[in-house]
């Protein structure tokens, strides 16, 4: 089962039939069954950021690479296939070009996963007195404006922030300018959200992933949304 120590020291990648989970994969609950498949072999390299605090103390030198990180597993998410006894219950909420989606977590999984993002936003809103919480996944990169040399992204991130606000999802947000700026040639920074419940709380975390393509999965920070 996945928790907070699973998805600090291993990257997850989401597969692309949880993006839009077929209505038969949904349980009348609102459930997905999921299992994690070890893909960490299909990549030159997998990564991971160490405890960068403990190391600032030891005064390691920031010019080491290795010494700011360390090898690691990644694991994709994916229906389950079978009776596999390690698979589990996960919210999926769906994924769309040009479209929002959203939906209610609640307690009948301790786990929440969405399509990876690459330029959406993902919402969250304040839980009910039963702990309940609405989140919210929008994409709207055909609103995005201007050229491949001098693209005018503004308008996409602005309708994205509005379409999660309008499903009540709104309070606490991963948007692209948080998550896509700055990252080396070559690669890209992805977003992977993941919600974790114990039972009665949901905190959402996402990992800041630089990617690129099957050479490289780095995870540089996993962030706190709520």
């Amino acid at each position: 089962m996945i928790d907070y120590a699973f998805i600090r020291h291993n990257l997850l990648t989401i597969d692309a039939a949880l993006d839009f989970p077929a209505q038969q994969l949904v349980a009348h609950n609102g459930t997905v069954m999921v299992e994690l498949e070890d893909v960490t072999g299909q990549f030159e390299v997998v990564k991971r950021a160490r405890n960068r605090r403990l190391l600032a103390r030891m005064f390691l030198s920031r010019r080491n690479e290795a010494n700011w990180s360390k090898p690691a597993s990644i694991y994709k998410v994916r229906p389950a296939t079978g009776d596999n006894p390690l698979a589990f219950p996960a919210y999926i909420c769906p994924y769309r070009d040009n479209e929002t989606h959203s939906l209610t977590v609640r307690t009948d999984a301790r786990v929440m996963f969405t399509g990876e993002m690459d330029g959406c936003t993902f919402g969250i809103g304040m839980p009910n007195t039963s702990g309940h919480v609405r989140v919210a996944h929008s994409n709207a990169q055909n609103l995005a404006q201007g050229t491949h040399w001098n693209p005018n992204f503004a308008p996409q991130r602005q309708a994205q922030t509005q379409n999660v606000t309008a499903q009540n999802a709104g309070d606490f947000r991963v948007e692209p300018d948080r998550y896509r700026v700055n990252a080396p040639d070559g690669t890209e920074f992805k977003a992977v959200v993941i919600g974790l419940s114990d039972g009665r709380n949901w905190r959402f975390y996402y990992q800041h992933q630089q990617v690129d393509g099957n050479a490289l999965r780095n995870l540089m920070k996993l962030i706190c949304l709520n």
